[in-house]
């Protein structure tokens, strides 16, 4: 019988260790690794010996046909118990490793729980969702976690148990957040591994049950909101409030880019430097009347096994700017969210694929991420009581419809709506203003006609204010290097 499901929200507090428990702590991750990769290149295993079974072929024949699924299903399911390759057959391989005395021992528990990871990835590799699942490598395991709060990882009177190992949780009672975290009931518990400047520090995550804590300014509002997401930016549209902004995400992220790209190329130096057996030679070539170096590629088999401390600093400057980087990108993507929420709970969107996104767009979308500021808007939106809408691009085609009812299609490098109605916006503003008016992916013409009234000053205002606010040269996608100075200087 499965377990009912409960809404969850996840507390982090730092665990107070001193240089036994961190070392004890090191070589348990360390241990972790180790068997997650073992799992996983056993799973892969059984998967191998099942895929290459006669009846394994036949029986995904036997799927295609109309009205033979359920014999395939059954066929696949005597495989599975005949090869093993279930996740409760990689919980029994997991036993050789927590006995009593094990150097590998990491706890029963936690180690079913790096099984149910494997066996997950290696699932989802078979069924043709992701490819082949990779194995943890330098950086190793970053988190452990029980699967109860009564097994490995216990909690008692605000301070964690790890098979003897006794590290207290750092909080402020008087923080609302950490009060309503340890106040909570507890699931159970999970251990993160972080690197801070070159040095480990761990931080435990509660996995409470229930609703996270909201600041009193984010209560949810009224207003139906219209939303337009592009690799860059992000288009709000509340007509019912006449209300409307464009934005850049996380915007500050485009000033670490020179020092990023100055440490990748000291990395690389230094990399050359201290590895010359692992890279071929350097070749001259002359281009234009002028001979440049080229680098030589680096030689098969050979690993950069020699790592200097220079290096190791560079690498570690270098890691420490990405975590920078992630952090406040989540924070910035966490405030965007609730300022959209306090505007109003029903939000409509169009529904995009960001796969294709960084497909297209690769730098911009790994810089700001805006599939993850959708997946942040949906978990806060459902604690509010509220819900995103997603709705279907080529039955409404927003971007190419007016209100008047005119479709016309435009290339990407039209980034302003003109009709021959008199409607002038810039593109993605249009688009958001009228996603707020469809209903089961269609649009209510009518109703976005009705409420036009005011809204074009609103969106000539939004373009003014992102060209105020933002920092250094802005996007071509925004349609202000196109000509749209004189619509933004037009608003009254």
């Amino acid at each position: 019988m499965l377990k009912k499901q409960t809404p969850s929200f996840v507390t982090e507090l730092p665990l107070k260790t001193g240089s036994y428990e961190q070392s004890l702590l090191k070589k348990r991750f360390f241990a972790g690794k180790q068997q997650y990769n073992a799992l996983l290149g056993e799973a892969l295993r059984r998967l191998q010996k099942m895929r290459s079974d006669p009846r394994f072929k036949e029986a995904q024949k036997l799927y295609k046909e109309a009205g033979k699924k359920t014999e395939a299903k059954q066929i696949f399911k005597k495989l599975t118990i005949f090869y093993q390759y279930r996740e409760y057959d990689l919980y029994a391989y997991t036993k050789q490793w927590n006995t009593k005395g094990s150097a590998l021992s990491i706890g029963a528990r936690i180690s079913q729980q790096l099984a149910k990871r494997a066996f997950q990835a290696v699932e989802e590799y078979r069924l043709g969702k992701r490819g082949k699942p990779r194995f943890k490598g330098r950086r190793g395991l970053q988190s452990i976690e029980d699967n109860s709060l009564h097994a490995n990882l216990r909690m008692k009177e605000h301070v964690v148990h790890y098979l003897g190992l006794k590290m207290p949780l750092i909080y402020d009672l008087k923080d609302p957040v950490h009060y309503h975290g340890l106040n909570a009931p507890i699931k159970y518990l999970r251990i993160v591994q972080r690197t801070f400047n070159g040095k480990k520090r761990y931080v435990a995550q509660l996995v409470n049950e229930g609703k996270p804590w909201v600041k009193s300014k984010n209560s949810p509002g009224d207003a139906t909101i219209g939303l337009d997401i592009g690799p860059q930016t992000i288009a709000v549209v509340a007509p019912e409030i006449t209300y409307a902004s464009l934005h850049l995400f996380a915007d500050e992220l485009k000033e670490t880019k020179k020092t990023k790209k100055r440490l990748q190329k000291s990395l690389a130096k230094k990399l050359r430097i201290g590895n010359p057996h692992a890279f071929e030679k350097d070749t001259w070539e002359k281009k234009d009347k002028a001979w440049v170096c080229k680098k030589g590629p680096s030689i098969k088999g050979q690993h950069c096994v020699h790592r200097s401390k220079r290096l190791l600093n560079v690498q570690h400057q270098l890691a420490d700017l990405y975590r920078k980087e992630a952090s406040y990108r989540k924070a910035q993507h966490g405030r965007m969210a609730n300022q959209i929420i306090r505007l109003g709970k029903e939000i409509k969107t169009e529904q995009l694929s960001y796969k294709a996104f960084q497909k297209l767009f690769g730098s911009s979308v790994g810089l700001r991420a805006p599939g993850m500021f959708v997946d942040i808007l949906k978990r806060k939106a459902e604690n509010a009581g509220g819900k995103v809408i997603c709705i279907n691009t080529w039955a409404t085609k927003l971007s190419q419809t007016c209100h008047c009812g005119k479709q016309e299609k435009k290339p990407l490098s039209q980034r302003w709506h003109q009709c021959a109605c008199g409607v002038k916006a810039q593109r993605d503003l249009y688009s958001a203003y009228l996603a707020g008016f469809v209903e089961e992916d269609r649009l209510m013409a009518d109703q976005a006609e009705k409420a036009w009234s005011g809204m074009d000053i609103a969106l000539c205002t939004a373009m003014r204010q992102i060209k105020r606010t933002s920092r250094g040269p802005l996007p071509s996608s925004l349609g202000i290097q196109l000509g749209s100075e004189s619509v933004v200087q037009d608003v009254p």
